[in-house]
């Protein structure tokens, strides 16, 4: 547990650059492949990615600082 020390600018950078761009892309590809099978009709905008992904990731911070 050393490793995700409170003060660590890697893990902190990770917060909050790498997991949001992840979740984003990974909301991205289910959006894109629901789209090719015709599963769902009117995609989500970037918009509505960037949102989601920023509030998982604002649970993921609290969860971070409450918890360690």
């Amino acid at each position: 547990m050393n490793t995700l020390k409170k003060d660590n600018f890697v893990f902190g950078f990770m917060l909050g650059i790498i997991f949001p761009a992840l979740l984003f892309g990974i909301i991205w590809i289910i959006n894109f492949t629901l789209l090719k099978m015709e599963a769902i009709r009117f995609p989500l905008d970037s918009e509505t990615h960037i949102l989601i992904s920023s509030i998982a990731n604002l649970l993921l911070v609290r969860y971070y600082f409450v918890n360690l």
